[in-house]
């Protein structure tokens, strides 16, 4: 079994594998890479394959940096399957029209051709092709197999078995114990492990902090009587807040405050989860069985129009806003921090990974003026983070998952993590090995 890592190295986005047995090629995700604009120029380049002559593509979860460039591979002429869980179908799909909207909209702005556009999305859909976990599918002399890795909906880590040989993709894994989802599972037995680096070098809060932190910016920014923007992505993040809101806001734990749900996107893919329950942990089964609403609460709103989006300025504060992107780069919450930024009142909470060059980064290492959408913008918000909010495992979380198997794999490969964080879980992991 050959592997050629074509994304993902010395970067956290862009995921791209591509195996090859017996003259058959099996394509592990397909994703975008992102960064200090949402089309980077990078994702234009050819394919370092014939996309005509990949049997199948397995997506592990359906965040674009996975799943990003499907459209563009079909648009080459790729007709193989594309596999993954059934939920991570249902939400592609969602973050692929969306992601071939904004396309369009840079290319229109940048005058060249788009990287692919609505069709090439409903033509890929018809490749779809969703199985269970724990479920085998054979693709020429490829076994597939898909563990839920915790990390978003229907996300998976993914073992490979062929020439005798087995490889497990990580894909991205989860930061457990978290709301809504079960925890990552055990990995299998495995000859060989690609694995995600991406907080390589960090460890998170404590859970049980998680929403103390919450709480405590949302009383702030009450007390203040300003606004509190908290970029979120679409897929897990915002679901994840708006139960714990849900929570907060049924026990009377923070004090009433319109909070508006800004992303249309977000919204959809909140309509799917219902969908999958029997996947939730079971905390989140049992408030479900007992009638309550995890996504509904008094003072909440989804505001799905732009005019509904604008009319939030309107709004007295204290206010909470939840928008997308959740880096920063694109989306509503970008207007909402032309808006809020220069006010000491405010706050933006960060809850998710931020890579290099993108809004959200900026605002983490503390920059005092900003340019969004070619204006000027101070710094005068408070800025914060919490880390446990990240859907992705810590280090000592990537090292208890290696630490599960049976026996530990022969060799490993750390990618999707800036350089370094991983060099430094690669020396972490080196002398860990060693007798």
């Amino acid at each position: 079994m050959k592997i050629t890592f074509l994304g993902a190295c010395r970067m956290v986005t862009g995921s791209q594998y591509l195996l090859e047995q017996d003259n058959v090629r099996l394509l592990v995700d397909c994703g975008m890479i992102q960064g200090e604009q949402f089309t980077e120029d990078k994702n234009y380049d050819d394919f370092a394959f014939d996309p005509t002559q990949v049997a199948a593509v397995v997506i592990t979860h359906a965040h674009i940096d996975h799943c990003g460039r499907i459209p563009r591979l079909v648009r080459e002429g790729f007709r193989g399957k594309i596999i993954s869980s059934h939920a991570t179908l249902d939400l592609a799909y969602l973050m692929l029209e969306d992601s071939a909207h904004v396309i369009q909209m840079d290319a229109e702005a940048a005058g060249y051709p788009p990287l692919y556009v609505q069709e090439d999305v409903q033509e890929a859909a018809t490749l779809f092709h969703g199985v269970n976990y724990h479920e085998p599918m054979q693709v020429g002399p490829f076994t597939i197999e898909l563990w839920d890795a915790g990390h978003i909906l229907g996300s998976a880590f993914i073992r490979i078995t062929a020439g005798g040989k087995r490889i497990v993709f990580s894909g991205d894994l989860g930061n457990p114990p978290v709301p809504l989802l079960k925890p990552t599972e055990a990995l299998p037995a495995t000859d060989y492990v690609v694995m995600e680096s991406t907080y390589g070098s960090t460890t998170h809060e404590p859970a049980r902090e998680r929403k103390l932190l919450l709480r405590s910016a949302i009383y702030e920014t009450v007390t203040m009587q300003g606004t509190l923007l908290i970029p979120a992505f679409a897929l897990e993040r915002t679901q994840e807040l708006l139960f714990e809101l849900n929570d907060l806001v049924e026990h009377k734990d923070i004090p009433p405050v319109p909070i508006f749900i800004d992303s249309p996107l977000a919204i959809k893919a909140t309509r799917i989860y219902p969908k999958y329950n029997h996947w939730f942990n079971k905390e989140t089964q049992y408030l479900i069985a007992k009638g309550d609403d995890v996504f509904k609460f008094n003072g909440l709103k989804f505001t799905s129009s732009s005019a509904e989006s604008r009319d939030i300025l309107r709004v007295k504060a204290p206010k909470v806003i939840l928008a997308g992107s959740g880096m920063m780069q694109g989306g509503r919450v970008r207007y909402h921090a032309k808006n809020y930024l220069s006010d000491f009142r405010n706050q933006v909470l960060i809850v998710g990974y931020q890579v290099k060059g993108s809004l959200g980064r900026q605002l983490l290492d503390k920059a005092k003026h900003v340019v969004i959408d070619g204006d000027g913008v101070d710094v005068h918000a408070k800025v914060r983070a919490i880390g446990a909010y990240s859907a992705h495992a810590d280090q000592p979380k990537l090292l208890a998952w290696l630490g599960s198997a049976p026996q530990l794999p022969q060799r490993m490969w750390l990618t999707h993590g800036e350089e370094d964080k991983a060099n430094n879980l690669a020396k972490l992991l080196a002398l860990s090995s060693s007798p």
